[in-house]
């Protein structure tokens, strides 16, 4: 009989209903029934999850560290304290100008 060969996954937990599952950590398993069973044992043994994830890490997309469109997309300075007195102004200089 030939053994299965074991694959990593990623884990992710729930902590209650409702919130977002979160990355908790990574196992290596022979199949994904076999990694949940070890994630549940891993992560939940005391509790701390409602629901887990588990996922091959094969199947996970990621940015390259170097993705200069997700910088420029995540460029949101507006939301800063100084990005608001930015705003304010602009709004302020913009009122001014239609009512010359």
């Amino acid at each position: 009989m030939r053994e299965a060969r074991e694959e990593i996954y990623e884990v992710f937990a729930q902590s209650d209903r409702g919130e977002p599952h979160a990355h908790v950590g990574s196992l290596l398993a022979r199949d994904a029934d076999f990694a949940l069973c070890l994630a549940k044992e891993l992560f939940c043994r005391r509790g701390e999850a409602v629901s887990l994830w588990v996922v091959p890490r094969g199947s996970v997309s990621s940015t390259s560290l170097t993705d200069d469109e997700l910088l420029g997309a995540s460029e949101r300075t507006y939301r800063l304290g100084e990005g608001y007195r930015v705003t304010v102004e602009k709004r302020r200089r913009l009122k001014e100008a239609h009512a010359s």
